[in-house]
């Protein structure tokens, strides 16, 4: 077994707690080991530059008023577009039939049905077998 060699703030002559290797080293306050690696406690250790060095500063916020508003405009000129393209658009008979009486609304209840539907099946399944 080696003899415990300081650091260069470390006191002289000291020995520290043994490592799973059989060698021993000091650690500064609030340090350990544990099979083999090495941890430091939070808010262990006296140094000011620790205590500063570890302190988060406070990000920006990435999200700005721009941000929050240009999808939403963006998404309501399309919609507009698409409605005033449909009304100005010359339709066959095939078509007008499709697109009249609530036919669109009347597809789009059916899709979220199954949606809500499908999702209610894979959670079902899924649940379970997420509590092994």
């Amino acid at each position: 077994m080696r003899a415990a060699t300081p650091g260069p703030s470390g006191p002289s002559g000291s020995s520290g707690s043994s490592g799973p290797s059989g060698s021993s080293a000091w650690r500064p306050d609030g340090e350990h080991e544990v099979r083999g690696h090495v941890f430091r406690d939070e808010g262990g250790g006296s140094s000011d530059e620790d205590a500063a060095a570890t302190v988060p500063a406070v990000a920006p916020s990435r999200m700005t008023w721009r941000k929050l508003t240009f999808l939403p405009v963006a998404l309501i000129v399309l919609l507009l577009a698409t409605w005033l393209w449909f009304e100005q658009a010359d339709l066959d008979a095939l078509t007008r039939n499709a697109l009249s009486n609530g036919q669109v609304s009347k597809a789009l209840w059916q899709h979220i049905e199954l949606t809500v539907i499908s999702t209610f099946f894979v959670l079902i399944i899924a649940i379970p077998g997420a509590s092994c």
